[in-house]
């Protein structure tokens, strides 16, 4: 896979978003860590609630890994992904953002599951960076934190 899919690692998988493949893509792909080889098997996205399909897109975990996470354990996990391109050659920033929902089964389960449970709008951009504050850096102005958005390309432009 081409065209920057997204990789990131929560409560014990390694999880793997988009890219470009055949266009952009938008799949999202998951396997333990604690099980060598690492395996990876499609999860399917639910919800409508969806952004558009890019690529060179960004997905940030919106949790505090130093404080062993803002959520209890066994409750949902947020992350989002944001901008990207939407068409091929790098062109069309995308002026979007979605919030991917993941929730984890007991042990022994089965893999992780994943729903879309919101969409919005941002500036166009791609290529840049995204990270989150924590509500415990960000002060009570921010009681559950912020996204930061840096970088990247803007109207075809290095910002």
């Amino acid at each position: 896979r081409e065209g920057s899919p997204s990789v990131f690692t929560c409560r014990g998988y390694l999880f793997v978003f988009g890219g470009w493949g055949h266009g952009p893509e938008q799949d999202l792909h998951a396997g333990s860590l604690s099980e060598l080889p690492l395996s990876l098997t499609s999860v399917a996205l639910m919800g409508a609630n969806r952004p558009p399909m890019t690529y060179e897109s960004k997905i940030t975990l919106l949790e505090d890994p130093v404080m062993g996470g803002e959520t209890a354990p066994g409750s949902p996990v947020r992350v989002v992904v944001t901008g990207g391109y939407l068409h091929g050659g790098y062109r069309t920033e995308c002026a979007a953002f979605g919030v991917l929902e993941l929730t984890f089964p007991a042990e022994g389960g089965g893999p992780p599951k994943a729903a879309w449970v919101h969409a919005g709008h941002m500036e166009p951009v791609s290529n840049h960076s995204a990270t989150f504050v924590p509500r415990r850096v960000a002060g009570p102005t921010f009681p559950k934190g912020y996204l930061i958005v840096y970088g990247g390309n803007r109207q075809g432009e290095v910002s």
